[in-house]
Parts: C-alpha cells; sequence; structure tokens
C-alpha cells in the first residue's frame, strides 16, 4: 500500500511484547529510493504505568517491521522491546555512512543486502538522507527554482519498502498546486545548500497532474502520471 512519509511519523511502534515508542522520520537511499530504517523514538513512553522508558532513537530497518495498521495508527514489528533496545541508535539526522551502517548491522547478523559485492568502500558516502531532514528542501529544475519537497509517498510492498513518488509543492510559482514527481527525476541532494535538483523544467513540473491531500492514489491516477512522464 502507499502511505504518505507525513502520516507515519507519527504511529506508535508496537513490539512483539508491549508497545515501544513512536516513529519518527525514515532513512532513504538517495541513489535507489529504498527506505532502509524507520527511526522510532523509544523515549515517548505511551502508557505511563510502562516501565520501560529508554530515551533512545534506534534503527529499525523495513525487513523487521511487521503490518501497518492506520485505523490505529500503529506500526507492528517482529521483535521484542529488548531486541529493539538492542538495536543501533541514531543521534543525529545526518546522512548515514554506508561503513557504519554495516557495522552496526553485521553485529547483529542482519543482512546489508543493498552493499554490491564489488562496490569500492569510500570513507565517507553519506547515501541516506532523513525523509524529515530533506522535506523542506528547495527544489531546482533545469531552468530555476520550482517550489519545494513537502512529503513523500511510500510504498510498503513486501519488505523492500520504497519511495514510490516524490510530493513537491510549487505554490511558490502555481498558488496551491502540488505534483508527484518519480524518483528517477532526482538528480541530486544537497546537504549544504538544502536544496534537490530535478531533471524536468518548470514547465513539465507545471504540466504534471495536480496531486491533493484528498486524491486517491488509485491505478488510474498512477497511469496517468506515468503517461505523461513517459512522454517527456
Amino acid at each position: 500500500m502507499l502511505y504518505r512519509a507525513s502520516s507515519l511519523e507519527s504511529y506508535a511502534l508496537n513490539a512483539l511484547d508491549g508497545q515501544m515508542g513512536k516513529v519518527n522520520h525514515f532513512y532513504f537511499d538517495d541513489e535507489s529510493g529504498a527506505i532502509r530504517y524507520a527511526v522510532v523514538d523509544t523515549g515517548k513512553k505511551l502508557d505511563p504505568t510502562d516501565n520501560w522508558f529508554t530515551g533512545r532513537q534506534i534503527l529499525l530497518p523495513p525487513s523487521k517491521i511487521g503490518t501497518i495498521l492506520a485505523n490505529r495508527q500503529l506500526v507492528t514489528t517482529t521483535l521484542t522491546r529488548k531486541e529493539i533496545e538492542e538495536s543501533p541508535t541514531t543521534m543525529s539526522d545526518r546522512p548515514v555512512s554506508k561503513q557504519s551502517e554495516e557495522g552496526n548491522y553485521n553485529s547483529l547478523g542482519w543482512p546489508v543486502s543493498w552493499y554490491a559485492p564489488d562496490e569500492e568502500t569510500k570513507p565517507w558516502d553519506p547515501h541516506l538522507r532523513s525523509t524529515k531532514v530533506v522535506t523542506g528542501y528547495h527544489v531546482e529544475a533545469l531552468d530555476g527554482e520550482i517550489g519545494h519537497v513537502e512529503d513523500f509517498i511510500i510504498d510498503d510492498a513486501a519488505a523492500t519498502w520504497t519511495i514510490r513518488y516524490w510530493v513537491i509543492a510549487t505554490r511558490n510559482w502555481w498558488p496551491g498546486k502540488k505534483v508527484l514527481i518519480l524518483p528517477t527525476r532526482i538528480q541530486e541532494i544537497f546537504w549544504d545548500s538544502s536544496k534537490v535538483s530535478v531533471s524536468l523544467f518548470r514547465s513539465q513540473i507545471q504540466g504534471a497532474p495536480e496531486f491533493t491531500d484528498t486524491l486517491a492514489l488509485t491505478p488510474e491516477y498512477e497511469t496517468a502520471l506515468a503517461d505523461y512522464d513517459a512522454q517527456l
């Protein structure tokens, strides 16, 4: 199913033996669009009688997430609270390096499946980005600024979560209009200047099918969006 990242960023996390904080944001791979981790804030106690209180942010890969119960604003996991407590932590929304990520998950025996066998290891490769941090970044089209990143549409199919679309607000140019952009249109993300460059002209973004907060992402709408992108 498809979910807005911003809507999931407040869902409670339910471990096998009780609730364990809330989802805070997501780390995604800016090369593939794959969601690598949900960042869970275990410091948000949901039950005042519960003595389990850690005050940490942990990294939870999609493979350890069970189901999303939107009607209860709840995310389940296949881990116990103790296993979550022992998971790798993050204290920053800065990009995560492949090297530190690999070290964390190898210590738990969790696979780093996106690491190509012949890939060159670099001292620092900040390929993981926070949805919360990138939200609000300015969007640069091929011929100038066009708006900002407002949200992400996440597909939770199987255990391989991905970003299906970027939600771009173009109200800097056309009041109130939002459009969806495919991840393949993202060229580069600039941490230092808080910008995202896309391989589209402003007129091409302007002509995209409009997206609204109340719009259902039906197969018909997605087909129209894919057809429009294919013609560019």
